[in-house]
């Protein structure tokens, strides 16, 4: 089964220059949610996955690995 790798987030959201905040703006979370997601403390909706991804401009896919 694949698991979500909430390092990507981080990672892909430093690649394009991002801040927290900004990213939290363009997706309709909070900056402090942001960060929760990235540390692996709370497990985003499918949603959010979706909306990270538009973001990030990557796939939903980006996010799982086996």
């Amino acid at each position: 089964m694949k698991s979500f790798k909430p390092s990507r987030v981080k990672f892909l959201r430093l690649k394009r220059g991002l801040t927290q905040q900004s990213l939290a703006e363009s997706i309709g979370l909070s900056a402090s949610g942001v960060a929760q997601v990235e540390k692996g403390k709370r497990q985003p909706l499918a949603s959010t996955i979706a909306a990270l991804a538009e973001a990030l401009k990557t796939t939903p896919n980006y996010f799982f690995a086996e």
